[in-house]
């Protein structure tokens, strides 16, 4: 009588395709989704050793409580510093921080702005700052402000005299300084906080889907 059953080489290919080939396929995926992208540590100091923004305390915005930038929070920051040579571009440059917030809301944005807040805002700001919870906007005096650019180590574009967007990691080591011109660059911070998140989860890959302007 004719054997009907499978051979074993057809049950090797068999047990190849339905198990061996998904499982390849998969760690390949992973693999790829680790060499998306990496944003290097800024400023090294040394073998393997990096600088580190030290902790410093500021005034809330609202309510003149004050605020701490404390090595303890272990989030990742985009800190956005506002001279007061720029008033008249404060109000363009919340939107921008706000479309990137809406685009990715991982991470903490630390707005300072230089001085004290009576600026002749075209509506007060206070109402839309407290939609984000993870928004915290403080005030320093121009003195401390000064200091606060020479910690982050930034400096103001030379046209436009706006310092960039510093993106900082969870162990505060400096990772990005972003150009924000316009808000078409302003969408794109977002794919570097992606890249950021996926290099302490690189399991959980978050795909940076492509924005249209």
């Amino acid at each position: 009588m004719e054997n009907r059953g499978i051979s074993s080489t057809k049950k090797r290919i068999l047990f190849i395709g339905l198990f061996i080939v998904p499982f390849l396929v998969g760690m390949a995926l992973i693999f790829m989704g680790k060499g998306l992208g990496t944003l290097p540590i800024l400023h090294k100091t040394g073998n393997k050793m990096y600088y580190v923004v030290p902790e410093f305390k500021a005034t809330h915005f609202e309510d003149s409580s004050i605020y701490t930038f404390s090595h303890l929070d272990s989030s990742i920051f985009i800190v956005i510093l506002m001279p007061k040579e720029i008033k008249s571009e404060w109000g363009k440059h919340i939107m921008y921080a706000s479309k990137i917030f809406e685009r990715y809301n991982n991470t903490k944005i630390l707005t300072i702005f230089e001085e004290e807040k009576e600026h002749d805002w075209k509506e007060n700001p206070l109402s839309f700052f407290k939609r984000y919870d993870k928004w915290e906007t403080v005030t320093l005096d121009s003195i401390r402000f000064e200091s606060a650019m020479i910690l982050f180590k930034n400096k103001p574009d030379s046209i436009t005299n706006v310092p960039p967007y510093i993106i900082v990691d969870k162990e505060k080591h400096i990772r990005a300084y972003c150009d924000i011109n316009d808000l078409k660059k302003a969408r794109d911070v977002p794919k570097m906080l992606k890249i950021l998140n996926n290099q302490y989860a690189p399991r959980k890959i978050e795909v940076t889907r492509k924005t249209s302007n």
